[in-house]
């Protein structure tokens, strides 16, 4: 039976394959045909949208690949013209959007032996290189790392031996200058015959060979890299901080691991946590005031979702999964999905229900700190009988309300109980409150960008509303991704901030009629994007 299924969906796809592919003339696909189809992964985006890019496999023929506004016409940006069974990984952009990097080579086994399937006598590295988004040669700018690009600057940083390593590729020399930089170390093994202008070999390489070869090292470019600091222990898990300014790592050691955080402007190191569990999976809140990671309790069958303010080191515990082991660890079943901070919450995945889903938890109920559970329900009697403000006194809105009540709910139940699921934050609910009295909150619930009208005939409205103090570019671009309007920019308070747009570029042309796009970066990060329709 199980055969026959196989068979059947074998047939179907093939079948598929040669009524709606390219060859569909063919009576049936050749299996060359099928292996031929161009196989992307790995989809980036550049920090301005303008770009994408992807790992594209053609035939075994692995290569960095981009299209860009307005034609999003595909093109190869590297040239490895055969297959010689070199992955391609850990694609990124740098924040110019003009460049980016990538690891080539593919890891190693138990015995330290890089993968050679093509059984190439000079054999393989695996490294990080530079490709330019122009189409010049790659540039191979370090070793086998796993690297973390600066949100801010063209700056990365990697761990290697407890030490944080960091290359600022602005400061990087041209490659010219890099190749004749003395004081180089071996890159890969290259295999060179003898001939009689070729000085004697190692008589060890030369021994018991009738035709000498010899092997000798080709020595790539000097890493322009330098230590940012050190721990006296394991140092993984390196995560930006929003503008760039700090680093949060985790720290292995003595059964234990620990919580960090370097200033790079301070050059100063910070521990967060120092307990006898195991804190990692450190995630910034989008206003880098707090870290929010995973904890694993000693002696507990699950684990913790914690908050840790960096500036007081505070740390509090959201919520806590069931100490049965049934909940599993975020890290070990979601992958890049496991943790996940956002404006005001966040996401984390689970699969205590049998499934792997993604829940989303407040990041905070400390609006009603102090507050004891009568006194929080006769708030919230007070609320949904119409006073909402009362919510005032606490900076809260009805949604902060509810929040909190889910969460309330939630600790009476007990997590070890019959209650097995955080609670799921839901937007636009209906919770009791007047809508003929609008809740009069001093800040915004969640970032947010309206423009109205939408299509605009002559000027248009654009509102931000702004969640917490940040620094807020917001411009128009045409859909070409040329920059047309400037509309805001520099440090904003929390709260709605309006800005009219009247249609014109920066010199005050009228520009045509068409699609346009209105890009809001926080932090300098991009954060929302919205389309505009002009007549």
């Amino acid at each position: 039976m199980i055969a026959r299924k196989i068979s059947s969906s074998t047939l179907f796809l093939v079948l598929a394959l040669s009524l709606f592919s390219p060859w569909a003339s063919a009576q049936v696909a050749e299996l060359e045909q099928i292996m031929s189809f161009h196989f992307p992964s790995n989809l980036v985006a550049s920090p301005a949208g303008e770009r994408i890019a992807w790992l594209g496999n053609e035939e075994g023929r692995r290569n960095v690949w981009g299209a860009e506004a307005p034609d999003w016409e595909a093109r190869r940006l590297t040239g490895y013209l055969e297959d010689d069974g070199q992955e391609l990984s850990g694609l990124a952009f740098l924040p110019d959007g003009q460049r980016l990097i990538y690891l080539r080579g593919g890891s190693s086994n138990r015995d330290g032996e890089l993968p050679n399937p093509v059984s190439d006598p000079a054999g393989f590295s695996r490294d990080l290189w530079l490709v330019s988004w122009n189409g010049a040669d790659p540039v191979r700018i370090a070793g086998a790392v796993s690297p973390r690009v600066s949100p801010a600057d063209a700056k990365i940083v990697w761990a290697a031996a407890g030490r944080c390593m960091v290359l600022d590729l602005l400061t990087m020399p041209s490659r010219s200058r890099m190749e004749e930089t003395a004081g180089r170390l071996p890159q890969r093994v290259v295999v060179r015959r003898r001939t009689e202008d070729t000085p004697p070999p190692p008589p060890r390489a030369e021994r018991g060979r009738q035709d000498p070869v010899f092997l000798e090292w080709e020595a790539p470019p000097r890493i322009p890299s330098r230590m940012l600091f050190q721990v006296r222990s394991g140092l993984s898990d390196l995560q930006w901080s929003p503008d760039g300014t700090m680093l949060a790592f985790s720290s292995a050691r003595d059964g234990r691991e620990i919580l960090g955080v370097f200033d790079l402007e301070k050059e100063e190191l910070t521990w967060l946590t120092n307990t006898v569990d195991r804190d990692s999976t450190p995630r910034w809140s989008p206003d880098g005031s707090r870290l929010a990671f995973l904890r694993r309790p000693v002696d507990y069958r699950g684990y913790a979702l914690c908050v840790v303010d960096v500036a007081t080191a505070e740390t509090t515990e959201l919520w806590r999964s069931p100490g049965d082991g049934s909940g599993y660890y975020p890290g070990a079943v979601a992958g890049s999905y496991g943790l996940m901070y956002g404006y005001g919450h966040i996401v984390f995945a689970g699969e205590w229900s049998g499934w792997n889903h993604l829940y989303v938890i407040p990041d905070e109920v400390t609006r009603f700190a102090g507050l004891t559970v009568d006194e929080f329900l006769e708030v919230c009697d007070q609320a949904v009988a119409g006073n909402t403000g009362v919510l005032r006194d606490y900076g809260a809105n009805t949604n902060h309300l509810y929040a909190a009540a889910l969460y309330v709910n939630w600790l009476f139940s007990g997590c070890n109980g019959t209650q097995t699921e955080p609670p799921l934050l839901v937007s636009g609910r209906d919770d009791g409150v007047d809508d003929s009295e609008p809740v009069a909150s001093p800040l915004p619930e969640r970032l947010s960008l309206s423009v109205q009208p939408n299509p605009l005939y002559g000027s248009t409205t654009v509102r931000l509303a702004l969640p917490m103090d940040a620094e807020v570019s917001v411009v128009v671009y045409d859909i070409q991704g040329r920059k047309v309007a400037s509309l805001m920019a520099g440090y904003r308070s929390a709260g709605f901030h309006d800005v009219v747009w009247n249609g014109r570029d920066e010199r005050g042309a009228a520009v045509a009629s068409g699609v346009y796009f209105c890009r809001v970066q926080v932090n300098k990060r991009i954060a929302l994007m919205e389309k505009l329709v002009k007549f």
